[in-house]
């Protein structure tokens, strides 16, 4: 995305402070301050740092400035990087927002600092994208920053088209069309037509035309316009599972993520149930108005990927095999909120009846269904026409089958071992063990199960970590534990 603004181009940023480049700021600095110091007053105080002085001697009008940051949480004092980037980011902001029609300074030094790292992993992310790999959750996750900022000014056209951008990387059409609206609106009304908005205008109503095209395709069907009363009961019980997972999700990951869309399948394919989340939206037969579990699973992917990143299904290692199993772990986790239970009420299945339905019987007919998976019984065939079973511990790793199989045959460890840990420590807390792990899952170079579940114990609290390595020891993922107390 070109944005045709001056907004970095005053400074040169080529050194990293915490992990943001900032270096050349330091002889942009300097030249300007010569002869004349630049003073700046430090306060630290606990959970707490200020800083404060004057840019007078760079020429900065209106030359005050103050920056304030609190300590993390669960410590005491600022770090000094942070401070320092902070504070440089600051010193761009005020410098730039002299500049006549430069708007940089309707932000703030952390909103200027959030836009900045916008632009450098969006620009990434389309190298990346242009090589062919996937990036939907990382693309979502820069839309949940950019946003805020895009609607706080909406005047600053190239920060709205910036948005709209990266709304439509992030398989948001409905946002993308109201921040393209939004530059539309501001540039028809703009008295100087320059040759630039000229040819802006044109292309933006093309692009605001081909959204609309998407979204009347992509709506959820209007009352009556399915075939019959059944169908469009099926669709709305659907619809009402796959909200609940989300507003579930996004309370348990700290998400905000929206409701995805749904498309009803007709009929079960040939090739069987064929549930699945394509990216934008949950894919669903309409039978599974009777299985809430398969649509909590399917709504479960985009926040397993926006946390662990969309490269983690790519890799060589055993990471797929585990984001797989917390598609199992958190529709077992919303089925028990959605009932009331915990881990010692629950009977711990998902879709019961599923099997039986995907073999073409009717679900009001089935006298003795059988579950999808039953945690308490890992490693046995529930399915009667399956072609495979999870496996419930490492000494049945299966290393034969195709890599499509084999991920579905060894999530039922980890799958296994959230139920061991659930029944000892509570699911409640198991659930945020397993949280913790999935956030650190993306800085691992390399994770087989044996790795996952030191990560695992490293993400649990002291007091339960014991009770953790039982149940770790009971799926065979406590060998490489044997040192830790």
């Amino acid at each position: 995305v070109e944005l045709h603004t001056r907004l970095l181009e005053s400074v040169n940023i080529d050194v990293t402070v915490g992990g943001v480049q900032v270096g050349g700021l330091v002889n942009w600095v300097q030249r300007l301050m010569a002869p004349d110091p630049l003073v700046l007053t430090l306060y630290e105080g606990k959970g707490t740092a200020q800083v404060s002085g004057s840019l007078g001697a760079m020429g900065v009008q209106n030359a005050a400035i103050r920056v304030s940051l609190s300590a993390p949480t669960g410590t005491d004092s600022v770090g000094a990087d942070a401070l320092v980037e902070r504070t440089a980011y600051e010193i761009v902001r005020l410098r730039l927002a002299q500049e006549p029609g430069n708007r940089v300074e309707a932000l703030n030094a952390g909103e200027l600092q959030t836009l900045v790292e916008v632009l450098r992993d969006t620009a990434r992310l389309n190298r990346r994208v242009a090589l062919g790999r996937g990036a939907l959750p990382e693309f979502q996750e820069q839309f949940a920053k950019v946003s805020p900022l895009a609607d706080a000014v909406p005047e600053w056209y190239q920060l709205n088209y910036l948005a709209a951008h990266i709304a439509e990387s992030a398989k948001d059409p409905k946002s993308a069309r109201h921040f393209y609206d939004q530059v539309n609106v501001f540039l028809s009304k703009n008295p100087k037509q320059t040759p630039l908005i000229q040819s802006l205008l044109p292309a933006l109503a093309s692009k605001i035309s081909d959204l609309d095209t998407q979204l009347a395709a992509t709506a959820d069907a209007k009352p009556g316009t399915e075939t019959d009363a059944p169908a469009r009961s099926a669709r709305e019980r659907i619809k009402s599972y796959v909200a609940t997972a989300t507003n579930y999700l996004n309370a348990f990951f700290g998400d905000t993520l929206p409701v995805p869309p749904v498309q009803i399948k007709g009929n079960i394919s040939r090739d069987g149930w064929a549930s699945y989340w394509d990216g934008a939206k949950v894919v669903i037969p309409q039978a599974g108005q009777d299985f809430p579990d398969v649509a909590y699973r399917e709504a479960s992917w985009p926040h397993i990927m926006r946390v662990a990143g969309s490269e983690a299904l790519d890799r060589k290692d055993d990471a797929e095999t585990i984001l797989y199993s917390y598609a199992d772990i958190l529709p077992m986790l919303i089925q028990q909120h959605e009932r009331r239970e915990d881990e010692k009420t629950s009977r711990w299945q998902l879709a019961v009846g599923l099997p039986e339905v995907t073999a073409g019987q009717e679900f009001a007919k089935i006298k003795h269904p059988t579950p999808y998976l039953d945690f308490t019984a890992l490693g046995t065939l529930h399915q009667k026409d399956a072609a495979f079973s999870q496996v419930g511990h490492m000494r049945d790793y299966d290393t034969h089958s195709e890599r499509l199989i084999r991920k579905y045959i060894n999530c039922g460890i980890p799958n296994h071992a959230f139920y061991q840990a659930a029944i000892r420590i509570g699911s409640t807390k198991a659930a945020k063990v397993w949280e913790q792990a999935l956030r650190r899952l993306k800085s691992e170079t390399t994770v087989d199960l044996f790795r996952f579940a030191e990560v695992l114990y490293e993400s649990a609290p002291t007091p339960e970590r014991p009770k953790l390595k039982e149940a770790l020891a009971a799926v065979g993922l406590d060998t490489q534990l044997t040192a830790k107390p």
